[in-house]
């Protein structure tokens, strides 16, 4: 009987090349994925959301590095440098594969994940379906799929997951008045944090070429099956980190305070006072000192 991280299809090691510069590149399950790297030691793989970029590693890439850990923060599928898949595949099972494989392709037997937002998602459910392959994993913002709220308080709380799935006119919505939509969603996700000018350009520009719109959007309205989710919704299994910010909206504090309930290893739920959605930005030195001491215990350098 094959194992669920068998269907997956993951690519055996291969070439490492040079991409754009600054970057380099991988090549798993027939896309090329682009990345940032930094330190050596044991890998820890660095997965973004939206709207955002690889590029929301960089500080965590340093500390990581002067702490004797290899970072390396992918740009998702979709996302510029990387491939858009000509399938147009964003499920989160073939996000899940991305990770797993390029954990493959750089050798390693295991690795830790850190994710937010869709990078969480997907550090989840590759806990989930390849938990041999993970020695822990870390989420922010994010609550474990079978804590995740659903219906009418949550639709109000954050409709963005129901219109950004619709398509050509979800991509007309977010690119209309130099991506005016970017800029709400900020503010509505985090109150507190005077978010710097050369970060939303930087996200913003991610965004310039229509086509790398559409590949992002394509993250909500991409199927969940029945089948995914009889694999992917069930209780964690590798030691996990949850950061929050506490700037959330009060149907998901539950969430957050039953976390734990859904990971059956060792779990640690931080919540930051006045972050919202970016905890890794907002309040990075006491999230890297969370992830630092975190990783000594489940994923030690040296």
């Amino acid at each position: 009987m094959s194992s669920p991280e068998s269907e997956l299809n993951l690519v055996p090691q291969g070439e490492i090349k040079t991409h754009f510069p600054g970057t380099s590149c991988v090549s798993v399950g027939g896309i090329n994925l682009s990345y940032l790297e930094s330190g050596k030691g044991p890998l820890v793989l660095l997965l973004h959301g939206f709207p955002d970029t690889a590029y929301t590693w960089t500080r965590t890439l340093s500390v990581l590095a002067d702490n004797g850990y290899r970072g390396v923060a992918l740009f998702m599928r979709g996302y510029e440098p990387s491939d858009i898949p000509a399938d147009g595949d964003y499920t989160i099972k073939s996000l899940a594969a991305d990770a797993l494989s390029v954990i493959t392709q750089f050798g390693e037997e295991k690795a830790a994940l850190v994710g937010h937002d869709w990078g969480a998602h997907t550090a989840y459910a590759a806990a989930a379906i390849g938990a041999d392959r993970l020695s822990c994993i870390c989420t922010l913002a994010i609550a474990p799929y079978p804590l995740l709220e659903s219906g009418v308080r949550e639709f109000c709380a954050r409709p963005h997951n129901f219109y950004l799935g619709f398509g050509k006119p979800a991509c007309w919505w977010l690119r209309r008045n130099d991506f005016r939509e970017i800029d709400r969603l900020y503010k509505r996700w985090s109150p507190h944090w005077r978010v710097p000018d050369s970060h939303i350009r930087k996200v913003k520009s991610v965004f310039s070429d229509p086509a790398r719109t559409q590949a992002a959007l394509g993250y909500y309205s991409a199927p969940f099956s029945d089948r995914d989710r009889k694999v992917i919704v069930r209780n964690i299994e590798v030691p996990t980190l949850i950061v929050y910010g506490t700037d959330i909206p009060p149907v998901r504090e539950d969430s957050y305070a039953n976390a734990s309930q859904a990971v059956d290893a060792a779990c640690t739920v931080k919540g930051i006072p006045k972050v919202g959605h970016w905890p890794h930005l907002e309040a990075p030195d006491l999230f890297q000192q969370e992830l630092l001491a975190f990783l000594r215990v489940h994923h030690p350098a040296g």
